[in-house]
């Protein structure tokens, strides 16, 4: 009896322990980028904020970030530079992680606090960014957060 219960509780225990670290890559820094038609969005990530820059059009926008799991954040829009986005400023949202792989990761995004639609997604991984465009985007997330 007493290795039946042993047993439940090792099992139990490595369960619960498999929950909680979730199968997920290190996301929460690094420079990333949209596929499809906002290709040309680079994103570079702290642990607590995001820049999301357009190298088309030199706009940007600021997320604050809020890591619920590895692989579950919650983002609110927090500056952005082009007048017709300011009314993104405030909207929170949740970011999660469904699956990935050596190229990325697919994510699907949930409207916590406003109307935006829920979207999903790949973010791929940018090892290519030349370090000028790092220096900026550094620089104008540093200077607005």
């Amino acid at each position: 009896m007493n290795k039946v219960i042993a047993l439940l509780f090792i099992l139990t225990s490595s369960i619960s322990f498999s929950q909680d670290k979730e199968d997920c890559p290190d996301i929460k820094t690094g420079f990333y980028g949209y596929t499809g038609d906002i290709r040309s969005t680079i994103i570079y990530r702290t642990k607590k904020s995001q820049i999301e820059y357009n190298l088309n059009d030199d706009s940007w926008l600021i997320l604050t970030l809020d890591w619920i799991s590895d692989c579950e954040y919650h983002y609110t829009f927090f500056k952005v530079s082009s007048a017709s986005a300011k009314e993104l400023i405030g909207f929170k949202n949740s970011a999660i992680v469904l699956s990935h792989d050596d190229k990325g990761y697919n994510y699907k995004s949930i409207p916590l606090n406003n109307n935006l639609p829920t979207m999903t997604g790949k973010i791929f991984y940018r090892n290519d960014i030349p370090k000028k465009i790092q220096k900026k985007l550094k620089k104008v997330l540093k200077k607005n957060t």
